[in-house]
């Protein structure tokens, strides 16, 4: 048992095998276990990231405005892409789940009282402290007109979920993990998969169990039962069924700021430790019933520093900070590749950040060294900061549903590629415009403060597509449902028409909701684990196949 290197032992057989080894697949591994189960995990990554030169040949991204490249989408090693999250932990709305007549394709097989019960072990898994996330504080807690003040968001106290668990990982003797194997095979007889082809450095090998649960992530998971389809046209329902289509992720960014009247009152919004020790941060957003009578997709808010490379900020820290990520090796021990060229943009004007720097030297100094002390002196380090300032102006952050559409979608080249195609439509952008109209209406009645927009309002609906850009929350691409025409599969994340193969991952998801979606996706996983293991207890006493590598 423990972790190796290469493919598993001839002859050692497994109640389940695991194929990725991310948050989710890591969580279902180690549930699993817990529950009397032998587990194989198989992870085509090593014990750290792979790094960019290891995703050009798995596929190409078709409009690169649109989706975030590969090799910060995509990781291959233990622990996944939490090597390149930010840590942000929470659950889906309850509203998520219902099919709305304002979202099309909506609609889940289960409620969210079926992951509830797992949020508190999704969120020891996770490392966020606890399954609380609903603010004690009464400030801002309703701004009228629908708008919220008090959800919270939690941060994982260590973002690298592999170093969380690797003293259990190395000593379960129920888990087996081998790295650098990559399955790149389903073999299938009579509605069962009866073994999987894995390779590691030129040798290979089919492995079976009685249960495979592919939690290579959305676009991983995705290509491999492409792949099977190519071999197999009528399997997943075939080439007008529903596999790598509907593929969403989430619509983000910054079109207004956001000015308070009461300029201390940002400190509401600000990361706190909570009394688990864990970083937190309230953010805004707007009821069930507020968002059906404007016809808003699920929308969340959060209280933002100015972008940091516009200069025009004037602030002394955030160009000291912008100028520190805009140095590749800097940049990437401060914050995830993925989160440092988001904040980086596009370049900017060097010269005038070096300015701001110098004609604030003092508190300059002062603001880096608490942000240093921090992030990476303290424990658990900060996950952000909200420079304050006088005036009460802030940028405001949307984080936004995509709809579901079925011609967003990844498919399989012929020579083998992965062809992503991620696409946003009209009604996302105007969804965030009304949302932003919404909040703005709240403010000023409560006599809060207001939004002022970067933009004229004919231009907003134009700037929000502009902005739309995700691949990070890889949210669809298998969607979870009750009928095999337009799902892959069923409310127990069971793939239609095979009884042992399952899948955990965010793909599944029919609804992307506000939410970033591993949270959910840890919980939905967890309920697979207890799900098979009630199906390994009921089949406990019966004569079963070998189940091993051959």
């Amino acid at each position: 048992m423990g972790i190796k290197t290469g493919l598993p032992d001839t002859g050692a057989q497994y109640d389940l095998c695991v194929v990725g080894a991310g948050p989710i697949g890591l969580s279902v591994a180690m549930e699993a276990a817990e529950q009397g189960l032998s587990v194989l995990v198989l992870e085509s990554g090593g014990m750290t990231p792979l790094g960019s030169a290891a995703i050009p040949t798995y596929g190409d991204v078709i409009d690169e405005k649109r989706h975030s490249p590969l090799d910060v989408a995509i990781c291959r090693a233990l622990g996944g892409t939490s090597w390149f999250w930010g840590g942000r932990c929470l659950p889906m709305d309850a509203l998520d789940y219902d099919r709305r007549a304002h979202v099309p394709n909506s609609g889940w097989p289960i409620g969210p009282d079926a992951l509830e019960p797992y949020y508190a072990k999704a969120a020891h898994y996770l490392d966020c402290g606890n399954d609380n996330f609903v603010s004690r504080s009464q400030d801002w807690t309703q701004l009228g007109d629908g708008v919220r003040v008090g959800a919270l968001e939690r941060w994982s106290r260590t973002r690298e979920i592999a170093n969380v668990h690797a003293g259990h990982l190395t000593s379960s003797s129920r888990i087996t993990i081998c790295l650098d194997v990559t399955v790149d095979g389903l073999e299938t007889t009579a509605g069962r998969v009866t073994a999987l082809s894995a390779s590691s450095a030129g040798a290979s090998k089919l492995i079976s169990a009685r249960n495979i649960v592919l939690a290579g992530g959305g676009l991983g998971t995705a290509k491999l039962l492409l792949e099977h389809q190519r071999h197999h046209p009528a399997a997943f329902g075939g080439p007008d069924g529903a596999l790598g289509k509907y593929y969403m992720g989430h619509t983000f960014g910054k079109i207004a700021d956001i000015v308070l009247a009461n300029p201390e009152a940002a400190q509401s919004m600000d990361f706190y430790l909570d009394d688990t020790g864990t970083w937190v941060r309230r953010r805004i957003d707007i009821a069930p019933e507020a968002q059906a009578e404007d016809s808003i997709l699920n929308t969340a808010f959060r209280v933002d520093n100015p972008a940091f490379h516009d200069h025009r900020h004037k602030s002394g820290i955030l160009s000291a900070v912008y100028l520190a990520l805009s140095v590749p090796p800097i940049g990437r021990k401060l914050l995830s590749e993925a989160i440092r060229r988001a904040h980086v943009g596009t370049g900017g004007n060097y010269g005038r950040h070096i300015a701001n720097v110098a004609l604030h030297p003092l508190s300059t100094a002062i603001s880096a060294w608490q942000i240093l002390r921090q992030r990476y002196l303290e424990k658990p380090r900060r996950t952000g900061f909200l420079i304050r300032n006088k005036s009460g102006r802030y940028a405001l952050s949307y984080h936004g549903e995509q709809l579901p559409m079925a011609e967003s979608r990844a498919t399989l080249g012929s020579d083998g590629r992965l062809k992503v195609d991620l696409r946003f439509c009209e009604a996302d952008a105007v969804s965030i415009v009304k949302a932003h109209d919404r909040v703005d209406r709240a403010l000023r009645a409560s006599g809060l403060g207001y939004l002022d927009y970067h933009i004229a309002p004919e231009q907003r609906v134009a700037a929000v597509l502009e902005q739309a850009m995700d691949g990070f929350h890889q949210e669809g691409l298998m969607r979870m449902g009750t009928d095999p025409a337009n799902s892959v599969v069923d409310a127990d994340c069971r793939v239609h028409d095979f009884d042992n193969l399952f899948i955990a991952s965010t793909g599944v998801f029919p609804t992307s909701g506000q939410a970033n979606p591993t949270f959910t996706g840890c919980a939905l996983g967890l309920r697979l684990a207890h799900h098979l293991a009630g199906l390994s207890r009921k089949a406990a006493g019966a004569e079963e196949p070998s189940y091993a590598a051959q």
